[in-house]
């Protein structure tokens, strides 16, 4: 196997495991119930990152690892206390093995050297504090040592059958065997060759090959197989009592033994590949391809008025959607592993700030797209964090509240229509608005003469520099964050919505497409230009039978304010064509979306506009309609916010004059 795969394999699956340990630790460090499952997970996970290490000849992980394997046996057997000090222990050196695994993603020898030497001191201080635990007990090492000549040996006939896909994994059978041989004294070692099939047969990348050794160790069975675990998912392992007390050598033979029954079976036991995220990426966008050219196909064989033809092409449009949806969903992955990394930022934030914090994580299961995944976790780090420094108050101010002192911070997610919805909220002090307004005025957003509405103040806490913190510290102050995390929202063609009220809370929602590879819209022509809107927004379609110069029109009793497109993008022609309009429902409020003529429902992929064009106002994105033609992608809440700041275009200006009309006021 090639070695860049190999440490590609361990980085990702030490990460893995670096993650199971940080969440152990953190589910234990609420209770400190001592639970021994826990406590041994975790000695697991230490042990198969250590032989692991050692199998690809990392030795700075494997050495610091073994001083923390150590420690973890102690814990395990009682001879150390598993308090909160030792889980904070354990939390810094499960970070400083994280540090040392990134080494290896560094090409550069120079570097990783650097990397290595700056990481020297703090890996230096870890172990002094682990071997203070580790080293503590003199009266226990020196009982061991009086005892050693008294120590029970074991033998041990040990059979290992390693499965085919070991070396996929990135596995040697060599340092395996060298590590049970500094266990003990080998009396006998066979290669078991039963199972590797003829010349031709042999598949390079799998491995056929198993032994049977007779070790005599002070090993236990039960501490054999612990050294050995590492291996369990990737072997068949058997322990049992030699038969006689003196097993002979055998010698390997070189002919070729059949094909063992057993080994077709275990070809098809591995029930997950791992696939590199850009053939994932390569192939969605081979199959946007496919979508665009069988949508111009479609049209050319409409006009041929041949059945069979039609019917043909029919048939191959529904297996190409069938295709398209399996390859967007091998994309979808669980937002939980997102979230989960929120407990750590929970936990280290909270004791910095001197609050008390719980996080209720719901909806791990909800599924989206990779990419979007890959691009939530920084503006949900603002937001949680926000809501620890700003938002939640300190146990004796939620005391004298009434309030529980332990603050609560949910994180919660699910799919609602065509969009996923993510919510971050908190029971904390909420948002004053007093406050906000103030501020607004003296950096002179909001005029004197001028009262926003609540909604309104509250979201100028998304201006750029924005701030009311009383004084800069590490978490915030800066008023860098949550314009920032309103940009990178949009970015993702997404909105974000919040709620507040002062000494109850706060509630963010954000609102994300599914997918940013393709989208479900409605066709729409403007002045000549082909538009597509998202679909999900859009309620219904009506035509025009009287002028729409006012800005308003009445929909069954209830004023709609138009959005004029034409207007917007400065758009000539088709001025003597009919209207119609688009209603759209964005942010909890209803409008209407001038167009010349409404073309129908569409399913494009999503293109981007490139660095020349990427910043057109109005437009998320383009896509090749079926004839070949380009159609922007309308960006209605970037529309709706341009024109909420122009004079005389504000729709909540436009929605007052509406309510003033029908009530009659001036």
């Amino acid at each position: 196997m090639d070695l860049s795969e190999a440490r590609e394999v361990f980085i990702q699956e030490t990460a893995e495991l670096l993650q199971k340990m940080e969440e152990l630790l953190l589910a234990e460090v609420e209770q400190l119930s001592g639970d021994q499952e826990i406590i041994h997970s975790l000695f697991r996970v230490v042990h198969t990152i250590k032989g692991s290490a050692g199998i690809f000849g990392f030795d700075h992980i494997e050495n610091f690892s073994h001083d923390l394997e150590t420690l973890m046996d102690r814990v395990r057997n009682g001879h150390v206390r598993f308090d909160r000090d030792m889980v904070e222990l354990l939390l810094g050196a499960r970070d400083h093995l994280q540090s040392l695994s990134h080494i290896i993603e560094v090409k550069e020898e120079s570097t990783a050297r650097v990397m290595t030497e700056n990481l020297r001191g703090a890996g230096d201080e870890i172990l002094v504090r682990i071997r203070k635990h580790t080293g503590a007990d003199k009266a226990a090492v020196q009982q061991a040592a009086a005892s050693a000549s008294e120590t029970t040996l074991y033998t041990h006939l040990l059979q290992v059958d390693f499965k085919p896909a070991l070396f996929l994994h990135g596995l040697d059978p060599l340092p395996v065997i060298r590590n049970l041989k500094n266990l003990g004294k080998v009396i006998s070692f066979s290669l078991r060759l039963d199972r590797i099939p003829g010349l031709a047969a042999i598949d390079p990348e799998s491995c056929y090959l198993g032994f049977e050794m007779v070790l005599e160790t002070v090993a236990n069975e039960k501490e054999l197989r612990a050294e050995l675990e590492f291996i369990s998912e990737d072997s068949e392992i058997k322990i049992k009592q030699p038969e006689t007390e003196e097993t002979p050598v055998l010698l390997v033979e070189e002919q070729a033994a059949p094909v063992s029954p057993q080994l077709a079976a275990d070809k098809h036991e591995t029930r997950f590949v791992r696939v590199e995220a850009n053939r994932l990426d390569q192939l969605v966008n081979l199959v946007g391809e496919l979508v665009i050219n069988s949508a111009h196909m479609n049209q050319l064989v409409e006009t041929t008025g041949i059945p069979e033809l039609v019917e043909t092409a029919y048939a191959l449009q529904k297996l190409v959607a069938d295709v398209r949806d399996t390859s967007f969903n091998l994309r979808m992955v669980p937002i939980g592993g997102v979230f989960s990394r929120f407990q750590r930022v929970v936990h280290d934030l909270s004791r910095e700030l001197g609050k008390e914090v719980l996080l209720e994580l719901r909806g791990q299961e909800t599924e989206l797209d990779k990419s979007i995944v890959e691009k939530i976790y920084d503006p949900l780090l603002h937001l949680v964090r926000n809501s620890i420094d700003h938002g939640l108050e300190d146990p004796e101010t939620r005391k004298r509240s009434g309030k529980n002192p332990r603050g609560t911070i949910k994180l919660n997610a699910y799919h609602e229509a065509s969009e996923i919805v993510i919510l971050v909220q908190d029971d904390g002090a909420g948002l004053s608005t007093d406050r906000i307004l103030q501020k607004a005025r003296e950096r002179g957003l909001v005029r004197a003469d001028e009262t926003p509405s609540p909604r309104e103040i509250q979201n100028l806490i998304f201006q750029a520099g924005f701030s009311t913190a009383e004084k800069i510290t590490n978490v915030s102050g800066r008023g860098v964050g949550m314009d920032v995390v309103k940009r990178d929202i949009q970015a993702l063609r997404g909105r974000i919505d919040l709620e507040s009220e002062e000494g109850k809370g706060t509630r963010i929602a954000i609102r994300l497409p599914l997918t940013l590879a393709i989208i479900d819209g409605l066709s729409v022509r403007i002045g000549g230009g082909n538009f597509i809107v998202p679909l999900d927004i859009v309620t219904e379609c009506l035509e025009s039978k009287e002028s729409l110069d006012a800005g308003i029109v009445n929909l069954r009793g209830e004023p709609l304010p138009l959005i004029h497109l034409k207007k917007f993008f400065s758009i000539e022609g088709g001025l003597d064509e009919k209207e119609n309009i688009v209603v759209i429902q964005h942010a909890g409020q209803k409008s209407g979306v001038v167009v010349q003529e409404i073309l129908g429902e569409v399913q494009s992929v999503i293109r981007p506009m490139g660095r020349i064009l990427g910043d057109i106002n109005g437009v998320s994105g383009s896509a090749i309609m079926g004839d070949g033609t380009i159609a922007l992608i309308l960006d209605i809440p970037s529309v709706t916010q341009s024109l909420a700041s122009v004079p005389g275009q504000r729709m909540e200006d436009i929605r007052e004059i509406a309510r003033a009309s029908e009530t009659g006021e001036s």
